[in-house]
């Protein structure tokens, strides 16, 4: 139980600290880390599922 507990304080610590990049424009570079990294995108679940990001809405950098 304790274990989960810290998980979803680390999880709302990971939100909080990405919440507060986003606030500055989020250009390509920055949706490009996004994609090369796996955990990232399993942290944002909604983004990674996303209809127009999927459709390639933006210009993706590989």
């Amino acid at each position: 139980m304790e274990q989960m507990k810290q998980e979803i304080q680390n999880r709302i610590a990971i939100y909080a600290l990405i919440s507060r990049l986003m606030l500055v424009e989020v250009d390509e570079k920055f949706l490009a880390d996004i994609e090369s990294d796996e955990a990232l995108l399993n942290l944002l679940p909604n983004y990674k599922n996303w209809e127009k990001r999927q459709k390639s809405f933006y210009k993706r950098v590989d």
